[in-house]
């Protein structure tokens, strides 16, 4: 899944534009709750060694909230995929790689939690 395809079904599923807080950045958007204003998701692109991995060049990252035993777990068992949150509280945050590699059903899934856990 890609960044546009992203956006894409945030909209479609959610009815949720992206929002871009900063006039002089066009690329970081949060996705947030109309009702109470809170985050549910952050797309970003950063340097990909910012992840610790050993490469070159920026990528599309996608911040979403998650259960902390549910953080760990996503992070073991997708180790080159899904991170510890970059510029979030990793207790209770993810990083995705938005790339080719990853199951765009485990993002729409992993993202419907997020939604879950911040509508309230």
């Amino acid at each position: 899944m890609n960044r546009q395809e992203l956006e894409r079904y945030i909209a479609e599923e959610y009815g949720v534009e992206p929002e871009y807080l900063w006039a002089d950045d066009n690329v970081t958007a949060v996705f947030r709750h109309s009702n109470n204003r809170k985050w549910f998701g952050v797309l970003m692109k950063i340097p990909i060694e910012k992840l610790g991995l050993k490469a070159a060049g920026d990528i599309d990252i996608l911040d979403i909230k998650l259960e902390p035993e549910m953080v760990s777990e996503m992070v073991a068992s997708h180790n080159s995929q899904i991170f510890p949150a970059y510029h979030m509280n990793k207790k209770h945050w993810v990083t995705i790689l938005l790339n080719e590699n990853i199951d765009s059903s485990l993002i729409k899934a992993l993202l419907n939690e997020s939604f879950r856990l911040t509508f309230s």
